[in-house]
């Protein structure tokens, strides 16, 4: 197959797997009341939820101004947009660089594999 028809097939590939994962999220957020949620599990007597390892996925997210290179996700939520005929999807996480925990930075096509991943790893999907 000659360069660009592989180029081609490739970038269609690539529009159909992130429609999928788009509604795959959607869906699975919506199953479970519009957000899904990871609290981690620590040992008697600590209380520092904010450690990396403590979490399935961390990620780069972007809040719209910056990127924030190691987010460990906490949440994921949706938000219909019936004016636009779309839902936006968005993450919570804590910052690692900071250790404070951030809201609603909005989730890119490129982000969907990431929250694919968080979601069947919480919900135990991945057995």
């Amino acid at each position: 197959m000659p360069q660009e028809q592989s180029y081609k097939k490739l970038l269609s590939l690539t529009e159909e797997l992130e429609i999928k994962q788009k509604n795959f999220i959607i869906e699975t957020v919506r199953s479970h009341g519009g957000i899904i949620t990871f609290k981690p599990k620590l040992e008697d007597g600590e209380d520092n939820d904010t450690d990396q390892d403590l979490y399935p996925i961390t990620a780069i997210f972007y809040d719209g101004h910056e990127s924030y290179p190691n987010v460990s996700i906490t949440a994921i939520h949706i938000l219909d947009r019936p004016e636009i005929e779309d839902v936006d999807i968005y993450v919570d996480g804590i910052n690692q660089d900071t250790c404070e925990k951030q809201e609603n930075f909005s989730v890119c096509p490129v982000d969907y594999a990431n929250v694919v991943s968080f979601i069947g790893k919480v919900l135990d999907l991945d057995k």
